[in-house]
């Protein structure tokens, strides 16, 4: 019988994917207008655009004059670009769209259910878009929002979150010490993630929440899988991109597997093909496995390779950014951890994630003095951050071990210490 279940599976599949051949159609020069319309009463004077898969940093602004914007976007690789509108000064609304000849139009208004930003679209590729996403919203969203709705009562009544989480959370508003605070947030995220943040009633709706996001995923992939058109694979990517957020902890190793079966010869020489090798390799950069090698340039622009630095030491991996206050208060913090354990053998090299130039870099490193190898991915020349799953994030800590595998990742201070005791 199990045999027989895997290869009525296996037909299953074939049948969902019939006339999945190569498909060169998403290379083409598009010339797409954009238009939009922002009410007078949002003091919002430019939008962003950008491919989804770049930073806000390299994104084109777009004036808006009279509450309305235009921009005329020139492409010869149709996938997912942002339209993102300020929302306050740390933060973003932003709808994905394809390019497309018939061009596409925005409207922005708060009176809108849910996010304010709506696509009107005049392509076919965006209406099988809005079609496709309307149907999952008629699935899912009102099982969504229910559950989202008693977690809402739960916290207003002071009963979704459990005692030794709301206890962390009062430390980090009281304490003073940036590094501390850093550890408390760590301690904070490891407790999200492993579920012991909630009551038992709270524990009880998340548990509801995953398996109605694990369904929703599921659903995903098999209209993936009946439709392997572009708007498809486009989705499979926003899913891998923008998909593991705190709430939901998404394996990003289902839609890998969608990907093999669907889309893995589906657009040859598509951009995404290379985005997902590297995620491919970022999962596996996890505890107990090998770390990814890399060569980057030092200080003095010197290319050094990092397994010529640390094999057969105890290392730290410290990947960091002059822009992430964070990822710096918590380096500093390996300081003291580094002139302790220093003359025993530990190593730390540490590499900045830097845009544009490496100005403020340069000062980073004078005002935070970092003693130890510092190197430079300059414009994610080699896509580190994503091969290591640190996403955007601005950093992310990872203990290695003599053999050349990772004994922790994003550790405390504290935890790093008691690890290093008994390495080294």
């Amino acid at each position: 019988m199990k045999k027989l279940h895997a290869t009525l599976t296996v037909l299953a599949s074939a049948l969902l994917c019939v006339g999945c051949g190569p498909d060169n159609t998403w290379q083409r020069h598009t010339d797409c207008l954009i238009t939009g319309t922002i009410p007078d009463s949002l003091p919002v004077q430019e939008v962003l655009l950008l491919p989804s898969t770049d930073r806000l940093e390299s994104g084109i602004r777009i004036p808006v004059r009279d509450g309305r914007f235009e921009y005329r976007l020139q492409t010869d690789t149709l996938q997912l670009y942002e339209l993102n509108v300020p929302h306050d000064r740390s933060s973003f609304y932003y709808i994905t769209f394809l390019p497309e000849a018939k061009g596409v139009r925005f409207e922005y208004s708060e009176a809108f259910e849910g996010e304010p930003i709506r696509m009107i679209a005049q392509g076919p590729l965006n209406r099988k878009r809005l079609e496709r996403q309307a149907e999952e919203r008629a699935r899912f969203k009102p099982r969504m929002d229910s559950i989202l709705d008693a977690q809402d009562r739960l916290d207003r009544d002071n009963l979704l979150f459990s005692e030794p989480f709301n206890e962390l959370i009062g430390q980090i508003q009281s304490c003073t010490d940036r590094t501390l605070q850093q550890d408390l947030y760590r301690q904070m995220e490891r407790m999200r993630t492993t579920g012991s943040c909630y009551t038992e009633q709270g524990r009880q709706l998340d548990e509801e929440y995953q398996a109605l996001y694990r369904e929703q995923q599921r659903w995903l992939q098999e209209e993936a899988a009946r439709h392997a058109d572009l708007p498809s694979f486009c989705r499979m990517m926003e899913e891998l991109l923008h998909g593991q957020r705190m709430i939901t902890k998404q394996d990003p190793a289902e839609w890998i597997a969608c990907y093999d079966r669907v889309f893995a010869d589906r657009f040859p020489g598509h951009p995404y093909h290379k985005r997902i090798k590297s995620i491919r390799r970022s999962m596996k950069a996890g505890v107990g496995n090998r770390y990814i090698d890399f060569t980057l340039p030092d200080t003095e622009g010197t290319p050094t390779t990092l397994s010529k630095v640390i094999d057969g030491k105890v290392a730290v991996l410290d990947l960091w950014a002059s822009w992430c206050g964070s990822c710096r208060n918590f380096s500093l913090g390996l300081i003291p951890l580094y002139e302790k354990f220093r003359d025993r053998g530990l190593v730390i090299v540490g590499v900045a994630r830097e845009f544009k130039d490496t100005k403020d870099w340069h000062l980073a490193l004078e005002r935070d003095a970092y003693p130890w190898l510092n190197l430079l991915e300059m414009d994610d020349a080699t896509q580190l951050w994503e091969q290591y799953g640190a996403g955007n994030a601005g950093g992310k800590v990872l203990l290695i071990g003599r053999d050349g595998k990772i004994l922790a990742v994003n550790p405390t201070h504290a935890e790093l210490e008691d690890y290093l005791e008994e390495l080294l």
